[in-house]
Order: structure tokens, then C-alpha cells, then sequence
């Protein structure tokens, strides 16, 4: 792993595919701003519906929405908020395991 010091600004840029990548997006999101006035209105008809990315697939799936309870702690005392972090905690803990046993994802 290179040293802070010996790490090159242009590191930090994209480059090549990343930047190509970046400026189909900008023109996309350009020409959607530009389709909103009437005498741009035909770009509407050759721009792309979606953006391409990585995620598209995932993207695709239903999401499920849950309710966190309801917990009548006050969030401006300090031993209230360890305690609703605690109780957060542990629901989103349960969910994430109910949903890997669902899937299929556990070794029992």
C-alpha cells in the first residue's frame, strides 16, 4: 500500500473508462433538464429511459419497507438515545437474520 506521500493527486480523478462513463451521465442529465422547455421537448424521444449502472439488476428488485416501532424515549437526553440506538439495533438485527434465514443463507 503506497505511503500518503507518495500518492499522486491524479489518483483521485477519474480517468479513461470512469470519466467517459461520467460525462454520458452529465449529458443525460443535461438534455432531461434541457427536454423540460418546449423547444427541447424532441430530446425527450433519444434520451435513454435509465442511466446505466452497475447496480441495475439489484436495482430491479421490489424493496420491502418495514416500520421501525415507536419508542417514547426523549432523543435529547443521552441515556435515551443509548437506548434507542440499542432497541434499533437489535430490530434491524432480527430483520437482517430473518431475511438470510429466508434466503436461504445460513448454515442451520
Amino acid at each position: 500500500m503506497p505511503s500518503l506521500g507518495t500518492l499522486s493527486p491524479e489518483k483521485f480523478f477519474p480517468n479513461g473508462h470512469h470519466r467517459d462513463t461520467l460525462t454520458n451521465t452529465y449529458c443525460v442529465l443535461l438534455g432531461r433538464i434541457l427536454a423540460e422547455f418546449k423547444d427541447f421537448s424532441w430530446l425527450q424521444k433519444v434520451l435513454p429511459a435509465h442511466i446505466y449502472n452497475p447496480y441495475q439488476a439489484e436495482m430491479r428488485q421490489k424493496s420491502e419497507v418495514f416500520q421501525l416501532p415507536i419508542i417514547l424515549k426523549n432523543e435529547a437526553k443521552h441515556e435515551d438515545c443509548i437506548y434507542i440506538l440499542d432497541q434499533y439495533q437489535q430490530v434491524l438485527g432480527d430483520v437482517y437474520m430473518k431475511a438470510f434465514v429466508t434466503a436461504g443463507f445460513t448454515d442451520s
